[in-house]
């Protein structure tokens, strides 16, 4: 109706696309219609009456009956299972999971009801099981039964499942050095597998190798973040980092203390843990997973303003690789804008420069100057504080060379231990 002011006189068309499949019609409709011609498609009528009594019918039968259809089959469609992987991990200390198919028809007692699937084993073993979406599969300990939904697959269909028997939380603590190794002390992480199974799972099996005995905190900034996870040794280190993982999802907001994976982009999980300050502002609290691989998969456990991560050193201040500085021409300044590794211009658009909340360099430390004045060029900043470069961590002499020369008073991880495994014997493990 809203275009009939650009047809002729009373007569117009009716034509009749199908929703159900995009059309560069359905897509990209146009503006103006085209005036009715012979050729035209649809249903010619004088008015609304001749098309209701006379000329549609047939034809609005057939298109009913053919929309009918379409709906008829999609809903088929939608009721089809959606096959995916469920990946189930058990995290108990000590007791194997025996895991069952549920067959959703059969009674509570009928023993056709609860299919066994399989064995797991615990501190870590895993079985992946072929299935489909909302199916459910159960298992049992201490005299129940417990059932678990694969209700919620990733973008690969997949979802993991973490089992802990009737726990729910998993304690780790982590010793480690304060105040540049003249003391020591005790960080108690609760890891929620619920939170981010996949997270909690591969945390767990970096605690259990060991992946963080003597790891350093590299990046330890009041009131914002303490970032550890680089390995002191080069070739687990190495193996370490080229095994990522995917992203869970988003459960739970971040509070002070929260743990959670650093990454570079989308599934690059590997090590790399950084925990939320005590202190930190709301609006950088807000910030915090912004990232797709940002999620929590737990929380430091006690006192966060006295406790152990107000001690670790935090004199070096956060990495610096390179900044990024804008000119102003009126103060014959650079002003830095951001710490980020970026590159990018402004081509052309005025930058002016607040002393309030960036620091001003003088401009004889600059490295080059660009032909744009409103540009930001790019500059290495060796005489502000700066923290380990993670790259050159990285490296061989990553640990044995530069962090020792370079870096002498940070604080490391002297062992972490799952606290429910601890008193095992070492066959066991």
């Amino acid at each position: 109706r809203q275009h009939r002011d650009h047809f002729k006189g009373d007569a117009f068309r009716c034509i009749f696309y199908n929703s159900s499949q995009p059309s560069a019609a359905s897509l990209h409709p146009p503006v103006h219609p085209p005036a009715p011609t012979p050729s035209s498609q649809g249903i010619k009528f004088r008015d609304a009456y001749d098309c209701k009594m006379k000329a549609c019918p047939s034809k609005l039968f057939t298109f009913l009956s053919v929309t009918l259809a379409i709906i008829g089959s999609s809903i088929v469609a939608a009721q089809e299972p959606h096959e995916m992987t469920a990946v189930f991990i058990n995290e108990h200390p000590r007791e194997e999971i025996e895991l069952f198919w549920v067959t959703p028809d059969r009674a509570e007692d009928d023993p056709e009801r609860f299919i066994f699937k399989a064995k797991i084993a615990p501190r870590g073993g895993a079985h992946i099981a072929q299935t489909f979406q909302f199916h459910e599969f159960a298992y049992r300990h201490e005299g129940q039964t417990h059932y678990v939904s694969v209700d919620r697959p990733n973008a690969n269909d997949e979802q993991v499942i973490v089992i802990n028997g009737s726990n729910e939380d998993i304690r780790v603590r982590c010793d480690l050095t304060t105040n540049s190794g003249q003391g020591n002390d005790a960080l108690d992480i609760v890891v929620k597998p619920y939170w981010a199974p996949r997270g909690a799972a591969r945390f767990l099996e970096l605690v259990r190798m060991g992946y963080y005995d003597g790891v350093v905190f590299n990046r330890v900034v009041p009131k914002f973040l303490t970032q550890f996870g680089i390995g002191a040794d080069y070739e687990t280190r190495t193996r370490v980092r080229e095994y990522t993982i995917w992203d869970d999802f988003h459960t739970v907001a971040f509070e002070p203390g929260f743990i959670s994976y650093a990454g570079s982009g989308p599934d690059s999980r590997a090590a790399e843990i950084f925990i939320v300050m005590p202190g930190v502002s709301q609006e950088q609290l807000a910030r915090f997973g912004e990232n797709d691989w940002e999620v929590p998969f737990g929380f430091v456990e006690g006192d966060l303003e006295n406790g152990p991560l107000t001690k670790i050193y935090s004199g070096y201040g956060d990495m610096v690789s390179f900044l990024t500085f804008s000119i102003n021409l009126e103060s014959n300044e650079f002003c830095l804008t951001v710490s980020v590794v970026l590159i990018f211009s402004l081509r052309g658009e005025k930058v002016r420069c607040n002393t309030a909340s960036h620091t001003v360099v003088p401009t004889k430390h600059r490295l080059s100057f660009l032909r744009n004045k409103y540009s930001l060029i790019f500059f290495l900043c060796p005489h502000l504080n700066a923290g380990p470069n993670p790259n050159l961590m990285y490296a061989e002499d990553g640990y044995s060379t530069y962090l020792k020369n370079d870096f002498p008073l940070l604080d490391k991880i002297n062992k972490c231990v799952i606290l429910e495994e601890a008193g095992l014997p070492s066959d066991e493990l």
